[in-house]
């Protein structure tokens, strides 16, 4: 566990992390460890918050003590980047455009490795000891990934691919995000297909071969006869007096005690209905991870839909029709019942669906959620906030707002995704533009672009969240030069970023360049010498030529709803 350290010859504040006889020492600017009331805080919003938090762009020291053998160290890993050593057994690090939740690892020379507990790189653009701010770290995580998820559960998503390829499919469920956006959207669509089953359950006939006696045989065919006689053992002698002598006189005095019968029952207890029960439990396990993960909570909007879902799954799943049915050995992929029959067609369809094992932007996202990766998750909330701002902005209803993924044929990384607007608009994330193609210099990929009619490019957008605004007068002020050569760069305007606007306009031939930043104040430079800031919105400035900054921070609802 991470604590404060004190070394009697050294009065800076360090941070100490101590396993057997190993300790692992920073020290560096604005490392601290995580105070009560942040914890407090963040267990009030139901997430964990690591026992260390460092500054992005902020030299980091190490210093690894082994008080008893002295072993030597090989490599210092921060993540998976390599520490740059330095003079006394002392070794360095800074995070560069890196947030999220990181650990250190030491590797010996004698192949012994050890590893820290987690520690919290955050932005100064993030402070974490100022409730007021609207980007105070742990309320502005949690805005986003609540308000990632509503998007997500509330849009319909469609899968495809610009070129056909297999699709490989896993038993462990990789994504819950995608499990949860996926049982939102058909929630109504399994509540109906297992109400089919209920009505018409698949019975398959099953065939009992037995032995029984002569006066419980119900039915008789051409292989009682036959195996009367492969077993004689069965014969036995009858008197003359038997009242069954007629049928003994033509088996020469002989009569069988046992009888050899073909039983046709119909059953339950077949391959189709162990899918739909293993089917059934899948639902019901990730229905308790949700709660587990918190997801439940996040997913308000859902929350009675999801809970209807389960209530009936549980209920169907815990009836008689299924008491009898064994648990799935294998999935029979080709089981006419389960590709046609009405309910199992559409149950297999959702299975399917549940089981992709390519779908980049949740696992991804997964991965942003897990770690931290705020500026990750501030991309990706860009992307469906603008989706929906540019759909308002063109004047179209937001229902009919649909996003559609398409994976690409090496690596499971998606090429694009795309948000259709209407009216052949579409926003996609991610798209490349290429040399000699659709950019005349350099090889370009925006954020997000804005594209008519499959060709033209309206506008595109970079989501940037270490952005930030500052007077005009300091943008050719020698001072900032300096702070981007000692890394200071959160405190001074990121001119870069406004120059590759204008690289966008002139290699894309677009009209409009935009960055969207966490912030508070909007400015446009439109082409014709003019400049607007603040009063403006994104409809205004949708049809001008020109380049400009948005301010963009999902809101707090929680505040919201105790006004």
């Amino acid at each position: 566990m991470w604590k404060e350290y004190t070394d009697i010859n050294d009065k800076r504040k360090k941070i100490c992390w101590e396993k057997d006889d190993f300790k692992i020492i920073l020290e560096g600017e604005n490392i601290e460890i995580t105070n009560e009331s942040v914890k407090q805080k963040c267990s009030e919003l139901n997430f964990d918050i690591a026992n260390v938090i460092v500054q992005e762009w902020k030299e980091i020291w190490v210093y690894v003590k082994d008080d008893i053998e002295k072993i030597e160290i090989e490599k210092v890993y921060f993540g998976e980047e390599n520490a740059e050593q330095r003079p006394k057994g002392c070794w360095s690090f800074t995070f560069r455009n890196y947030l999220g939740k990181s650990f250190i690892k030491v590797k010996f020379k004698n192949g012994q490795e050890i590893k820290t507990d987690p520690i919290e790189i955050i932005s100064s653009k993030t402070p974490i000891n100022n409730e007021e701010d609207p980007l105070f770290y742990p309320k502005f995580l949690k805005n986003l990934i609540d308000e990632i998820i509503e998007y997500i559960i509330s849009a319909p998503f469609y899968l495809g691919s610009p070129t056909e390829f297999p699709t490989e499919e896993h038993t462990q469920i990789q994504s819950p995000i995608f499990v949860l956006h996926l049982l939102t959207q058909k929630a109504d669509d399994i509540i109906q297909a297992l109400q089919t089953i209920s009505q018409n359950p698949y019975r398959s006939l099953i065939t009992h071969e037995r032995w029984v006696l002569p006066n419980e045989v119900k039915s008789v065919d051409e292989d009682t006869i036959i195996m009367m006689f492969h077993h004689p053992e069965y014969l036995r002698k009858v008197s003359s007096r038997s009242i069954l002598k007629f049928l003994a006189n033509r088996l020469k005095g002989y009569l069988p005690e046992r009888v050899f019968e073909r039983h046709v029952i119909e059953t339950l207890d077949n391959l189709e209905n162990r899918f739909i029960k293993s089917f059934m439990d899948i639902i019901l396990y990730w229905c308790e991870e949700f709660k587990k993960r918190n997801f439940w909570e996040k997913a308000k909007s859902c929350q009675s839909k999801l809970e209807e879902l389960e209530n009936y799954v549980r209920y169907f799943r815990s009836g008689s029709l299924f008491g009898d049915v064994g648990n799935v050995t294998f999935l029979p992929y080709s089981s006419q019942v389960l590709l046609k029959r009405d309910g199992y067609r559409e149950c297999l369809s959702i299975y399917r669906l549940l089981n992709i094992s390519r779908l980049p932007l949740f696992n991804e996202l997964k991965d942003a959620i897990d770690n931290r990766r705020i500026d990750k998750l501030y991309e990706y909330w860009c992307f469906f906030e603008l989706a929906k701002r540019l759909a308002k902005a063109l004047g179209k209803d937001l229902s009919e707002l649909k996003f559609q993924i398409f994976e690409a044929q090496e690596g499971g990384l998606a090429s694009e995704i795309k948000a259709d607007l209407g009216d052949s608009y579409e926003l996609v994330y991610n798209k490349t533009f290429k040399r000699g193609e659709e950019s005349y210099s350099i090889n370009l990929r925006p954020d997000f672009t804005l594209i008519k009619n499959k060709r033209e490019i309206k506008a595109v957008f970079d989501a940037k969240f270490r952005f930030d605004l500052v007077r005009e007068e300091e943008i050719d002020n020698e001072l900032e030069e300096e702070a981007f050569k000692i890394g200071d760069l959160e405190k001074l305007v990121k001119i870069q970023d406004l120059f590759k606007m204008h690289t966008y306009r002139d290699a894309l031939g677009c009209e409009l360049a935009l960055v969207l930043y966490p912030g508070s104040e909007n400015v446009f430079y439109d082409a014709n010498n003019t400049k607007e800031k603040n009063k403006f919105d994104l409809e205004s400035i949708l049809n001008k030529q020109g380049i400009g900054a948005i301010a963009m921070v999902p809101e707090n609802k929680d505040k919201n709803k105790s006004k």
